[in-house]
């Protein structure tokens, strides 16, 4: 199945700098910094177009072998109500019909929830006061919020010692005072 990742949606690592943080290819002067917000969202990594295709598909063959199932046990109805000797071939036929209408029907199934099940992940928002946005993303909200405080530090404080390097692939945040 096609997997979607978390890193298509924002920056993965990044670098706090003196006056300027740097996350992906974008720059954003410390002093610019407006809201920080740290939104809580679902993400359906198996939701593509190629997945709900094949989910379409098997339900498609689910269907087909569903009327087999039905025109075998009408089959078998009417040769056994007619005192037809042999009867073999429709029994042999529903049956078969029926094994493969379960099963390609609990495959459809379970792939339809494996395309519609949902992760939380987290998303800190970082607004610049010229209308740019910059995003990080990860499934771990401890590490953004780690990143959020440290942007708020220099921001209420205007440290231009602390620094601080980030790797969301690792989950780590390297935070530095710098020299006094």
């Amino acid at each position: 199945m096609d997997r979607l990742t978390l890193d298509q949606e924002g920056a993965r690592t990044g670098e706090i700098s003196a006056s300027s943080m740097q996350i992906g290819n974008a720059t954003v002067t410390i002093r610019n910094i407006a809201p920080m917000p740290i939104a809580d969202v679902r993400f359906k990594p198996y939701d593509t177009e190629k997945n709900r295709g094949t989910v379409k598909m098997y339900y498609g063959l689910a269907m087909i072998a569903g009327l087999l199932l039905v025109c075998g046990v009408l089959w078998w109805m009417i040769t056994g109500s007619l005192g037809a000797g042999d009867i073999f071939a429709p029994a042999v036929i529903t049956l078969i019909s029926a094994l493969i209408f379960g099963a390609v029907l609990w495959r459809a199934v379970r792939l339809s929830t494996v395309v519609g099940r949902s992760v939380p992940y987290h998303r800190l928002l970082i607004g610049a006061s010229d209308g740019r946005q910059v995003t990080l993303v990860d499934d771990n909200k401890a590490v953004l919020e780690q990143i959020r405080d440290v942007l708020r530090h220099k921001v209420d404080t205007n440290d231009a010692r602390q620094t601080a390097k980030f790797d969301l692939n690792k989950d780590e945040v390297l935070i530095e005072a710098g020299p006094l």
